[in-house]
């Protein structure tokens, strides 16, 4: 396998994906945390530092009576500030595996995706790291690109 072959089936992935012939889904326990290479540790820390305004909140105000708003209120920064991250770090993988090769495999070899196609027989998956995305992509994308070039 050379770089140009890896270069060409990145090429026609990209292309299946942008087409919705093929979806990827995201596994963000292996993308959103330390040692990833999308993982912001400032981003991270937003949760950690509103959840600390919050519980402060109380004492700040001089009652104890906020208890159950506090935890409604932690809840609440908990959920949107999740989404909120997740959208970054998926924006980010996409801009680095869009146009680089070696970025998809990177992040192949790391457990960090689930690719998956629809035909006439059903539903096919690749995981990552153990299946192999090229052969799936050749057998998904590059075979049928070249029958229907015939």
């Amino acid at each position: 396998m050379t770089a140009d072959d890896d270069e060409a089936l990145h090429a026609g992935l990209m292309r299946a994906l942008e087409a919705g012939r093929l979806s990827l889904k995201f596994r963000i326990a292996v993308l959103a945390g330390p040692g990833s290479p999308v993982f912001s540790a400032p981003e991270a820390a937003v949760l950690l530092v509103a959840v600390a305004a919050l519980v402060s909140a109380p004492a700040l105000i001089g009652g104890a009576g906020y208890t159950g708003t506090v935890g409604a209120g932690i809840g609440l920064v908990a959920f949107f500030w999740a989404r909120w991250y997740w959208q970054r770090v998926k924006r980010r993988v996409v801009e680095a595996v869009q146009t680089d090769a070696a970025a998809w495999e990177d992040f192949w070899r790391r457990g960090a995706f689930e690719l998956a196609g629809r035909d006439a027989r059903g539903r096919d998956t690749c995981m990552s790291p153990t299946g192999d995305w090229r052969a799936f992509v050749r057998r998904r994308v590059m075979d049928v690109d070249a029958e229907y070039a015939k």
